[in-house]
């Protein structure tokens, strides 16, 4: 009679035990509650860089198409350098969606410098009674200027293209940049942007979205 307390108090003590290892495992069983945090981390691909956009630096259109903060930016500016700031030009960065940015948008995802223009270039091109054709040829003569100085470098081969900042020539380094010995300066080899590993060429994007570059035009 005296050991059967003490076989239950074994018992017990190996119980304990067994809930303790189990309690205190390294390698817990968590598979449901690892499948309870899966959390969307983009809005989807980008329809500039056809990458896929973070939550925290994308922006969505109405239209349900997503685009990188940067690549929107980028769309924006570019679009605005080139004077197509019409509601018809000035639209959505998806191809398949005509709807025009607003000014809010525009001022939204553009430097201060880049809004100033684009209000500029939409009062310019605002009708004035008994000036129309004045102003018409006047429009066409400043872009064909710009235009001109702007694809002058970009016109030539690139074996005789000149360093931006001190105009020596350039050296091709690789198929991707320009080097200016001089300056010690990498340079996009399409854009004679300064080149980086992360540099983004605007030529390019521009080719992707169906614009015309300062070489083209």
């Amino acid at each position: 009679m005296g050991s059967a307390p003490s076989l239950a108090w074994v018992a017990v003590a190996v119980a304990v035990q067994a809930l303790y290892a189990l309690t205190s495992s390294p390698f817990p069983r968590a598979s449901a509650k690892r499948r309870s945090v899966v959390v969307a981390t983009t809005l989807g691909t980008c329809v500039v860089c056809q990458q896929e956009a973070p939550t925290s630096v994308a922006w969505r259109h109405v239209c349900s198409s997503t685009c990188c903060v940067k690549c929107l930016q980028f769309y924006v500016a570019l679009k605005v350098s080139q004077g197509l700031v019409q509601p018809s030009q000035l639209t959505c960065p998806d191809p398949r969606c005509l709807t025009p940015l607003d000014h809010t948008e525009v001022q939204a995802y553009t430097s201060d410098d880049i809004f100033a223009l684009y209000r500029r270039t939409l009062r310019q091109e605002e009708p004035q009674p008994g000036k129309a054709k004045s102003h018409f040829f006047q429009r066409k003569k400043a872009q064909s200027s710009t235009s001109s100085a702007a694809s002058s470098c970009m016109a030539l081969p690139r074996s005789k293209r000149s360093c931006p900042r001190c105009h020596a020539p350039l050296e091709t380094a690789t198929t991707k940049y320009l080097h200016c010995e001089r300056c010690t300066i990498d340079y996009c080899i399409d854009c004679l942007h300064d080149w980086t590993p992360r540099h983004r060429c605007w030529r390019k994007w521009a080719r992707r979205l169906g614009l015309r570059s300062a070489k083209d035009t």
